[in-house]
């Protein structure tokens, strides 16, 4: 289906994912795709990233498109947070607290899932047994977290409030665990698949569209002055409710079925700024 002008006309604010759909494979922002980023926000476009991943992460790309300047949001750790950077003003909604937690660990253990987390600015795992002892090889495919500190098991895990609990298994583990805490827990939590080996668990009222619902009452938008790109189960309902949600063609094939739009190009060859170049190259050029 084609994109036609009547929908673009009405888009406002521009919301993107970072991994898997801003990023590159060396987890970049390209220097073509910030500068046309910038360009769409001197044309009046309201930019928002919203990710996974956490505030304190976020910063240099938050400097290289200038979000502070150009009264830009950031969304973290799939909407359980949103940061108005020109006011310097930060919103929470739901994170798990301590007896959730627990909860959700002990059932992770019983299927022997590695368990991951985000406390106090620093990454931490609990491992299986067998896997504890490859921690220095696990090291090498984990450099994106060079402070990442392991445990053997849930003890002496100091995790009292988190925003999300990331399982990563296999894809059959991962499903019987979600099977069984939807019967354990029913209603209180979503199941985020950032790919086929990793689920996050965040509390049920917690997700991307929800957050970006809340800044459009703030800027007197509503959902179908927005265009929305992503690539993974925690963009789902944002792409699915948006006035234009584009599924990464690097996206999960989940996504990729129910599709409506899809970027002609991956995120390895800057799919988000071919498709802004090809929605907004003759808008931009009637403006001015």
């Amino acid at each position: 289906m084609k994109i036609t002008k009547k929908q673009l006309n009405k888009i406002k604010m521009i919301v993107c994912d970072l991994d898997g759909t801003l990023f590159n494979h060396k987890k970049e922002i390209s220097s073509a795709t910030i500068t046309y980023l910038i360009k769409l926000q001197e044309n009046g476009y309201t930019l928002v990233l919203a990710t996974g991943r956490f505030f304190y992460e976020l910063k240099p790309y938050i400097e290289q498109l200038q979000l502070e300047k150009y009264h830009g949001y950031v969304i973290c750790c799939n909407g359980i947070e949103i940061y108005d950077l020109t006011h310097n003003k930060c919103r929470s909604f739901s994170f798990l607290e301590q007896i959730e937690i627990n909860e959700l660990l002990q059932l992770s253990l019983y299927y022997r899932l590695n368990i991951r987390a985000n406390f106090d600015h620093k990454y931490q795992m609990i491992l299986n047994n067998w896997l504890y002892f490859l921690i220095p090889l696990i090291r090498i495919f984990t450099k994106r977290y060079p402070d990442l500190t392991f445990y053997k098991n849930t003890a002496v895990v100091p995790w009292n409030k988190l925003g999300k609990i990331c399982l990563l298994s296999s894809p059959r583990k991962l499903k019987l665990f979600e099977a069984a805490a939807q019967t354990k827990f029913p209603g209180l939590y979503q199941y985020y698949y950032t790919n086929r080996y990793c689920v996050e668990v965040v509390k049920a009222e917690v997700n991307k569209c929800y957050a970006v619902k809340y800044l459009c009452q703030l800027n007197n938008l509503n959902l179908e002055n927005v265009l929305a790109f992503g690539d993974s189960g925690n963009d789902e309902e944002l792409l699915n409710n948006a006035g234009i949600g584009i599924i990464m063609k690097n996206g999960l094939s989940s996504l990729k079925k129910k599709a409506t739009y899809l970027t002609f190009k991956n995120n390895r060859h800057e799919g988000v700024l071919n498709m802004l170049e090809y929605l907004f190259d003759d808008l931009i050029k009637d403006k001015n």
